[in-house]
């Protein structure tokens, strides 16, 4: 288990300053088209982003997490040899993926834009959008090569460098390009910008894997493409899942309604930055355990990762659910404050989605995307239905309401099929001690506040030093966290800035 946890962590504390400053990134990205157009346009823009989300799985056709995996098993098992030709498996498939796709979306810019996006001025926007459909995959296949070889701090920075070029050339642009056209260039013409140092990077870490002389053999292929068919399925089915709400609050309500979904759900995104890096760390290393047949350390493991996973989330989750109008009035105005209710139900809706991610990456790692697959499919025609349901009446607050009753079976559905192939299992009596001690952090907040009267930053510096102080010590009273834990987390954080 040890061997598990610190390769997770240690992987986790390299990555993490680069994933949150990816994210800052991100928030300022909105900031800038929330504090300098219309709701119109902030949701316009999200609306197409959105839309061509519903496709993006024809950009890999499953292909990038096939990639990773084998990779993963081949330095696993010293055979190396296998990789060039994965790899060129991988460019050939994708290359005529995107370019059929995005080829026929271009051409039919104005009839999404006017029937799908009620915006018949967008077709700019559309056909830029299409642009960036076709040149993403090329930086993706080169962060999956580095993904698979575990290398993931070069992974994470070349993911914050690619952030920080949209912003770059966003700020650029504003001054010229109207509307939504500016975002929109910013995210094409920036994945294109950093493909070429990105693929010179690669080639020069990992010469090897782009060798000539590698052959593609049938069985290699048809294993390949097998397994990425059945992660294609179901990422298309969790892409439709996880893009239906904004295209479907664009077609049932308002672009306006978007505006307000699409300011609720990155804060929730933001909070759950932890749980994404463990998302990229697990399936490579999930895929190696299992060709080592190290099954039990890999459940153990999990399951001590979730535990420090829901320490760190917990409180701030609750937080936004105590508080979402303070947050979205000071990230993206007044105007947005009636999306209060929306971050609410999203904010419960986070954890269970961050952890059913994690353990739908295990399955896919060890082998059985076609469980994973099930689950995503039964959840998202639920969702479809509850969405057509509750958007007309409800707006955007429907949707949320669909994405929370969804989360919960995502999570419940893979802990059950998990169970069945490794010997996990969830230390509910730990969690327990988590929740109580994240109440009384909330709650401290909630007596405090309405006592001082400061800046909004200065109130928070002033509440979070005794809350966080008082969650340690209950967390500690309930032996939730022993000693152990604060002597294995100091070690290995002195073990990383060694390394």
């Amino acid at each position: 288990m040890a061997i598990t946890v610190q390769r997770v962590f240690r992987n986790t504390i390299v990555m993490m300053v680069s994933t949150v400053l990816s994210m800052v990134l991100g928030y300022v990205f909105r900031l800038l088209i929330a504090r300098n157009y219309s709701t119109e346009t902030f949701g316009l823009f999200y609306a197409t982003i959105g839309f061509f989300g519903l496709f993006g799985v024809f950009q890999s056709l499953g292909l990038d997490s096939a990639l990773i995996k084998r990779i993963a098993e081949a330095v696993a098992k010293g055979d190396e040899k296998r990789i060039p030709g994965l790899v060129r498996t991988v460019f050939l498939f994708q290359t005529i993926s995107v370019l059929l796709i995005g080829g026929v979306l271009f051409a039919l810019a104005p009839l999404i834009a006017s029937t799908v996006l009620h915006v018949p001025a967008a077709v700019t926007v559309v056909r830029l959008a299409a642009l960036y459909f076709i040149v993403t995959p090329f930086c993706n296949i080169f962060l999956s090569i580095l993904q698979g070889h575990q290398e993931m701090v070069s992974y994470s920075l070349w993911m914050l460098a690619r952030f920080a070029v949209f912003v770059l050339f966003f700020m650029l642009l504003m001054p010229f390009a109207p509307g939504a056209n500016a975002p929109m260039i910013a995210y094409a013409a920036g994945t294109f910008a950093i493909a070429f140092p990105l693929a010179y990077y690669v080639r020069k870490k990992f010469p090897g894997s782009f060798s000539l002389t590698g052959k593609s053999e049938p069985s290699e292929v048809r294993s390949l493409v097998t397994y990425g068919t059945s992660i294609l399925a179901g990422t298309i089915a969790g892409t439709i899942l996880g893009s239906t709400d904004t295209t479907m609050i664009a077609y049932l309500s308002s672009v306006k309604e978007v505006a307000l979904y699409s300011a609720s759900a990155p804060l929730i995104q933001a909070v759950g930055a932890l749980a994404g890096v463990m998302n990229i760390i697990f399936l490579p290393l999930s895929s190696e355990m299992h060709a080592r047949s190290a099954e039990k350390s890999l459940a153990q493991g999990l399951a001590t990762v979730q535990v420090y996973l829901v320490a760190l989330l917990l409180p701030f989750l609750l937080l936004i659910i105590a508080f979402p109008g303070i947050f979205l009035n000071a990230l993206f105005g007044p105007e947005y404050i009636p999306g209060s209710a929306i971050l609410r139900v999203l904010a419960l809706s986070g954890l269970f989605a961050s952890f059913a991610a994690i353990l739908s990456t295990v399955l896919n790692g060890i082998g059985h995307p076609q469980k994973s697959l099930k689950i995503v499919v039964a959840m998202m025609l639920l969702n479809i239905v509850i969405n057509a349901l509750l958007i007309p009446s409800m707006g955007a607050l429907g949707a949320a309401i669909a994405t929370l009753i969804v989360s919960i079976g995502l999570y419940g559905l893979s802990t059950r099929i998990l169970k069945r192939l490794i010997p996990y299992s969830f230390p509910w009596r730990r969690f327990a001690g988590i929740v109580f001690g994240a109440a009384v952090f909330v709650a401290t907040f909630m007596i405090i506040k309405p006592l001082i009267s400061f800046s909004p930053v200065v109130e928070f510096l002033l509440i979070a030093i005794p809350a966080t102080a008082l969650y340690a010590a209950v967390i500690f009273a309930t032996r939730t966290f022993t000693r152990e834990d604060v002597q294995f987390v100091s070690g290995l954080v002195k073990e990383t800035v060694k390394t």
